[in-house]
């Protein structure tokens, strides 16, 4: 009888064996398929990181493609892999037909699409906004906010209190992830102005020390002569004029200042432009505007460091680019002359154009 109850009792436990390597087995391959299976998800589609996302984000992103049930095996992987250890901001396209699988794989190697954004130099900080906008990066009007506003962790030491960060967002061709509109707009200006300290500052460290005037003074010289300029070579001669008229007192009377008075560039300043009531309107306020009027370029900016040894008050575009420089008032009223002339012909031969 013992035998008997031993034999019984070795059978039930192969038994209870195999009935766990047949449940284990049937585990391993329900979760082989649901890993492994390539699911149809659409063509184009992409699981987006946001900058800082967590685990929750990226099972959010998961669910938009159908891929994150049961989330607590979802879960499992995803820290198995060590993805939430080493997970990177971007947008990570997936292949039409695609696996939880591969695309837990594509999240650990790391290698996201990166958002270009190319700043040129010249922008205004609301056209930089909205240029970031427009590609669902920030929001446009709290980035002007914090760009006018500076809170502390975007204050440098460089900047004079209670001035803005116009003119330092630096010119260039970024990468930029994921951003949260409405959140991220202080991290897309610290890159811009950690751009422009990696650029400009840190490589003229000396000549800046040496320099009379302030950085900020340097800047807005510079974004004067960037909306001014159109040739290099006359971007140091432009801002020697520029300090010449200051040295001197006399008023800048620079129509790129009344691009800013005006918010909006035209083509034409007009008369009724230069009795604008700004700050900004150099025709009426003698001295630097309160603020740099755009985001300069390095070339603008070395220029206004550099500024070229000229006796020139005066400048007026010829029509090519250029401008005719005068050392004299009665030079420059014949300069003016000229392109007036130049204008004129401009004007008709558009309105033949237009009329034919």
């Amino acid at each position: 009888m013992k035998k008997l109850g031993a034999k019984i009792s070795r059978r039930f436990a192969t038994l209870l064996i195999l009935i766990a390597l047949a449940t284990l087995f049937s585990f391993a391959a329900m979760l082989s398929i649901w890993l492994f299976k390539p699911i149809n998800i659409g063509r184009g589609k992409s699981i987006r990181v946001h900058l800082g996302a967590t685990v929750e984000d990226v099972i959010n992103e998961m669910a938009s493609i159908k891929m994150h049930r049961p989330v607590w095996l979802l879960k499992i992987c995803i820290h198995a892999l060590g993805i939430n250890r080493r997970l990177k901001a971007g947008w990570y396209d997936l292949k039409e037909r695609s696996s939880r699988f591969g695309v837990l794989m594509a999240l650990r190697e790391g290698n996201p699409r990166l958002a270009y954004v190319l700043i040129p130099p010249g922008l205004m900080a609301h056209e930089i906004a909205a240029r970031l906008e427009g590609l669902g990066l920030v929001d446009a009007k709290r980035f002007v906010n914090l760009v006018e506003n500076p809170q502390n962790e975007l204050r440098r030491p460089w900047l004079p209190e209670g001035k803005p960060l116009e003119g330092f967002l630096f010119p260039e061709t970024y990468c930029f992830p994921p951003l949260h509109p409405g959140k991220d707009e202080a991290y897309a200006i610290e890159v811009m102005l950690k751009e422009f300290e990696r650029q400009f500052i840190k490589p003229h460290e000396s000549e800046l020390e040496a320099l009379g005037n302030s950085l900020y003074e340097v800047v807005t010289i510079a974004s004067m002569v960037e909306l001014e300029a159109k040739v290099d070579e006359e971007r140091p001669i432009i801002a020697g004029v520029l300090l010449n008229r200051l040295r001197l007192k006399m008023p800048l009377q620079c129509d790129a200042t009344i691009f800013y008075a005006l918010k909006q560039r035209k083509r034409r300043i007009t008369y009724s432009d230069l009795r604008i009531n700004s700050p900004y309107n150099t025709y009426k306020h003698k001295g630097l505007p309160p603020t740099p009027i755009c985001n300069p370029g390095l070339k603008s900016l070395r220029a206004a460091l550099k500024p070229a040894n000229v006796d020139f008050l005066y400048y007026v575009a010829r029509g090519d680019g250029r401008h005719n420089f005068s050392r004299t008032y009665q030079e420059h009223l014949e300069a003016v002359k000229q392109w007036r002339r130049i204008q004129r012909q401009i004007l008709e031969r558009e309105s033949t154009t237009g009329s034919e």
